[in-house]
């Protein structure tokens, strides 16, 4: 009900009062889609909380230290990030560090897996979820935390959870968890 944008099944945009957004050239803000998948290919697109039916793949960079993506991306599937944009959610009330409680810390929210590939150094800012399973690899920077539910793999994108490469997280306990029910820590590593 909160979002800015709903990148449909059906291939079209619409604005959060249901009007379908114009398309140039078989795009809009450089976001494409083809079968069940909406791509981010450019390096640039519009900020905003984005509902996404289907699969999202972020190949671009958007964002930058200096001027993060101001964005919350929620699909009902997979949530791939390939590229290495900077991002943060439209609601956190300082973007430094101090967060708000709950939903408004929602950076990516996946139907099914979370993917990220790619060396986001500048990284992420806010909550990474997964109904199933999350898999981060290359050397990405999170300023919060992950969480998996670890449900039944039918998406087949990621297998199992799994963080390898170099990636940095650093939370700083000023986040509340915005899903229902209990959270466990399965690993926690503190460096000095």
């Amino acid at each position: 009900a909160s979002r800015d944008h709903r990148l449909a099944a059906d291939g079209k945009v619409y604005n959060s009062a249901g009007v379908e957004q114009p398309m140039s050239g078989g795009k809009w803000n450089n976001w494409d889609f083809s079968g069940d998948k909406w791509t981010l290919s450019g390096n640039s697109t519009v900020n905003g909380t984005f509902y996404i039916e289907g699969n999202t793949v972020i190949s671009g960079n958007p964002g930058s230290s200096e001027n993060p993506w101001i964005a919350s991306l929620i699909a009902t599937g997979d949530i791939e990030i390939a590229g290495n944009p900077v991002v943060r959610p439209p609601n956190q009330t300082d973007p430094g560090g101090l967060f708000r409680s709950g939903a408004e810390n929602l950076l990516f929210v996946a139907g099914r897996d979370l993917k990220i590939n790619g060396n986001p150094q500048q990284g992420f800012q806010g909550i990474m979820a997964a109904h199933e399973q999350i898999s981060a690899s290359g050397n990405p920077t999170l300023n919060g935390f992950i969480i998996a539910e670890d449900a039944e793999a039918i998406s087949g994108t990621v297998t199992g959870n799994s963080i390898g490469g170099n990636m940095n997280i650093t939370y700083n306990g000023g986040m509340g968890n915005p899903f229902p029910g209990d959270v466990v820590i399965r690993t926690w590593q503190l460096v000095y």
